[in-house]
Parts: structure tokens; C-alpha cells; sequence
């Protein structure tokens, strides 16, 4: 039974990075990319309400069984976060030198 829950969380979570993945292409719009707000929300949206729902779950079952699996899960959704900052800062830096663009 506990390796069919912790397969179910695991598909949960490469379900929502995957999301959050395909949330990026929408950087492709001109009205989304111009605006820093609204580009780093589609890059850093996602799993920071991710961080933020497995914060919530794990101290509200800090003292049930599966904390241990919800505490890997924010782990990696932590690993995302900074992940998708440093991208979305490395996606700022060569939109910025390739056009010149400074809304920052």
C-alpha cells in the first residue's frame, strides 16, 4: 500500500512540474514577455502555490505517517522554485540583451 501512495503523490507532482513547465511557453506572447510581472508569474506562478499547498498539508499532517513523503515532495517543489527564478533571471538577461528592452 505504500508503494501505491507514494506512486500516486509522484504522479501528483510530475503532473504539476510538468504544468508548470508548459506554463513557460506562454512567455511567447508579446503582452506576457514585455511585462516583468506577468513573466515572472508565468514562470514562477505555478510552483510557488505548489510550495505553498505542500507547506500547508505538511503541518497540517506533521504528526501522520506521510509527512515523511509530503516533506520530499516540498523538498523538490523547493528544487523547482529556485529553479524557475534562476531561469526566469537567466530568460530577463537575454531578452534584455537581445533587444535592448529595460522594464526591469
Amino acid at each position: 500500500m505504500d508503494i501505491v501512495l507514494n506512486l500516486g503523490y509522484s504522479a501528483i507532482l510530475l503532473t504539476v512540474m510538468l504544468l508548470s513547465s508548459f506554463i513557460i511557453l506562454l512567455n511567447k506572447l508579446s503582452a506576457i514577455r514585455e511585462s516583468y510581472k506577468r513573466s515572472l508569474l508565468t514562470f514562477c506562478g505555478t510552483p510557488l502555490i505548489l510550495v505553498i499547498v505542500l507547506i500547508t498539508i505538511y503541518f497540517k499532517d506533521v504528526r501522520k505517517d506521510n509527512s515523511d513523503i509530503i516533506m520530499r515532495m516540498l523538498c523538490f517543489s523547493v528544487i523547482n522554485l529556485i529553479a524557475s527564478i534562476l531561469l526566469f533571471v537567466s530568460f530577463k538577461r537575454s531578452i534584455i540583451n537581445k533587444s535592448g528592452y529595460t522594464d526591469l
